[in-house]
């Protein structure tokens, strides 16, 4: 019989069994780079737009402060 050794054939079986017997298919690269080019156009555009808001805000910020400024003085 055997010789002590686990052979991983369990008890009887052929042993020979094939994991992941069907045949992937490989993935379509260019429907792929398709996707990731414009994942990654999407993703500028977002950050651009960020950024442009971010600009308008800091520009309305400093000039909102050189009005509040400028208000004080004719006041005074």
């Amino acid at each position: 019989m055997g010789n002590g050794k686990n052979n991983g054939h369990g008890s009887g079986g052929s042993g020979h069994r094939r994991v992941g017997s069907k045949r992937r298919t490989p993935p379509d690269l260019r429907k792929l780079s398709r996707a990731f080019i414009a994942l990654a156009q999407t993703q500028a555009e977002a950050e651009a737009q960020a950024q442009a808001l971010r600009e308008r805000r800091e520009t309305a910020d400093t000039d909102g402060a050189a009005d509040s400024r400028g208000a004080d003085r004719k006041a005074s």
